[in-house]
């Protein structure tokens, strides 16, 4: 019988909450969705009658039939068909069999899929995509248990139990001809549903982990999982897409990566994220006759709190400047903010002290000299000489900061703006 591993256990020698469909090979999942599709693993598991599993594409189907079989007790192999490959004149010839000299070529006895599930189990994977005249000889045998071999004058009996898989909704395709009517009674006798990651949102952190540990078995490797922020970013932003994906992902990135930290560029070098923020965050402010400001924020799910301080920072800062014509002293006085927490809001945003158009402001306690080609070499006190190559352009902006011998906070000493 299957063991269902309640949420925080583990298996035995480690492992993951979930399911196991081979030795050392395990189907996790502790969402309430997966927990269900535990449950009726457990009980079909021992059951001899035929199985539907239906799902999206990359659900995992197969690994849940192998999961059935590996429960059942069944002590015959588990044999996967692919139905949609399979072509009408060879149809009899693989699930059925053949006796020599059947057909031309038929050199030798040969075992259909059915002999070779016998005391086993029988996958029909994409039976959604079955031709009406296959459905029916099949039919046949799963309802008598016997199947005849090309060229044999008897049939032979088995005992396959017989699992179906598809990502086809069968009950609209019974509606429009294209799937018969008692062949999906004989297959449905139980149903069994997998649910896509959109409605387990919750199990791709612990996929993530589990699909990262199997990638390292595989390949020899030492790649050690993201943080946790950047899990939570890839399960928001892989929702919408199949286990399938998620794993090939993974796998791909473990072998460009081969060990160290996952990173958040190695997620989106493999696809896990995109290459641009799919979340935007907008703050505006304007102050108020009573005082203080009004602040109207917009910010798409998955903005983090640290993104929306920030940009609130920066709309608030950009109000009280404007409100008192660009004088940083009495903004800064206005908004209760020394000036470490001022030009720490401003720096995070790449903005300084504003500056009229056409000039450029220096402390002063500094001095600068203009070279031919347009660099501009700025000398503090107490500090370095800095050289700032850049073209000059408007809106550019360069900031030397130094810390204060006495607080260590950070002091911004020079500034400028260049404009063309």
């Amino acid at each position: 019988m299957a063991t269902i591993l309640a949420d925080g256990d583990e298996m035995d020698g480690g492992g993951w909450p979930g399911i196991e469909y081979a030795p050392g090979k395990v189907i996790v999942g502790r969402s309430p969705a997966m927990q269900r599709v535990f449950y009726l693993l457990n009980q079909y598991a021992p059951s001899s009658a035929p199985v539907l599993i239906t799902g999206e594409t990359g659900t995992g189907k197969e690994l849940v039939a192998r999961a059935i079989h590996y429960h059942s007790g069944r002590t015959g192999r588990f044999v996967a068909v692919n139905c949609a490959s399979v072509s009408d004149s060879l149809f009899e010839s693989e699930f059925f069999g053949h006796r020599r000299g059947a057909f031309t070529g038929a050199l030798a006895d040969r075992a259909g899929w059915f002999e070779l599930a016998n005391n086993g189990t029988l996958l029909l994977d994409e039976v959604g995509d079955m031709p009406l005249n296959q459905q029916a000889k099949l039919l046949r045998a799963i309802e008598d248990g016997a199947v005849t071999p090309v060229g044999a004058s008897s049939p032979v009996a088995v005992d396959v139990r017989i699992v179906a898989a598809t990502n086809v909704e069968l009950h609209e395709a019974v509606a429009k001809n294209r799937f018969r009517r008692d062949f999906l009674d004989r297959l449905g006798v139980l149903t069994l549903r997998l649910p896509p990651l959109l409605e387990r949102q919750e199990d791709i952190p612990l996929l993530v982990g589990h699909f990262l540990a199997a990638a390292n078995e595989e390949e020899g490797t030492d790649v050690q999982p993201p943080a946790k922020a950047d899990v939570q970013s890839v399960a928001r932003a892989c929702a919408g897409k199949s286990i399938r994906v998620l794993k090939n992902a993974l796998r791909r990135l473990v072998v460009v990566k081969r060990h160290g930290p996952v990173r958040r560029q190695d997620l989106v070098d493999a696809g896990l994220l995109p290459a641009t923020a799919p979340v935007s965050c907008h703050a505006e402010a304007a102050p108020k006759a009573s005082g203080g400001f009004r602040v109207e924020l917009e910010a798409e799910p998955g903005v983090t709190f640290r993104q929306i301080m920030a940009t609130v920072g920066k709309a608030v800062t950009e109000a009280a400047l404007a409100k008192h014509g660009g004088r940083v002293a009495e903004a800064r006085c206005s908004l209760g903010m020394s000036k470490c927490a001022w030009y720490g809001v401003r720096r995070k945003q790449g903005n300084g002290r504003a500056a009229a158009p056409g000039t450029a402001v220096y402390p002063a306690r500094a001095s600068h000299t203009t070279s031919p080609d347009g660099t501009l070499a700025l000398h503090q006190r107490f500090s370095t000489s800095r050289t700032f190559a850049a073209e000059p352009r408007a809106g550019r902006y360069f900031i030397s900061r130094k810390s204060s011998r006495s607080s260590g906070c950070p002091r911004y000493g020079v500034m400028g703006r260049w404009f063309p």
